[in-house]
């Protein structure tokens, strides 16, 4: 991951590796996770958005390769 942080329209972190499909995780506690959205990048290159995140006190994320 690079480019993390918070934006106008929610937060936003750049998702770089290889070609794939790739779901993005959520979790409010380390332990129950929440599939949140799935991209397929023939570049390896998501920039990934999240307008629901200022609703949490606090929230985690990851990214595992399908």
């Amino acid at each position: 991951l690079s480019s993390a942080g918070f934006t106008t329209n929610g937060f936003a972190f750049r998702l770089l590796g290889p070609p794939g499909t790739y779901v993005i995780q959520a979790s409010t506690n380390l332990v129950n996770w929440v599939p949140i959205a799935t991209n397929s990048t023939p570049t390896g290159l998501w920039d990934f958005l999240d307008p629901t995140a200022g609703g949490f006190s606090r929230r985690y994320y990851r990214a595992m390769a399908q």
